[in-house]
């Protein structure tokens, strides 16, 4: 299993924000450090619209936190992990 289509594999909280560099990274990130638990779909966690709305974010509960994605992953539609993919 892998994502093979980002478009349909990877689903945005907010679709609004869709980033073609956000399923790049988790598409990626996915195929490096998850292949072996068979992901196959992930759900990125964007920021709430009061705090910007945003798939990329910094901080959170580490204000001194890099750049990254929250994304939950999936294998055959079970919950696998959640996983913050930092911007390279």
């Amino acid at each position: 299993m892998a994502i093979n289509d980002p478009a349909n594999d990877v689903i945005f909280s907010d679709e609004l924000v869709r980033d073609s560099s956000a399923e790049e990274a988790v598409q990626k990130f996915a195929d490096e450090k998850l292949a072996h638990k068979g992901v196959d779909q992930a759900y990125i966690r964007c920021t709430p619209s009061s705090k910007g709305g945003q798939s990329w974010h910094k901080g959170g509960t580490d204000p001194n936190e890099a750049e990254h994605i929250t994304a939950n992953f999936y294998s055959q539609g079970q919950f696998v992990t959640t996983r913050h993919v930092y911007r390279k």
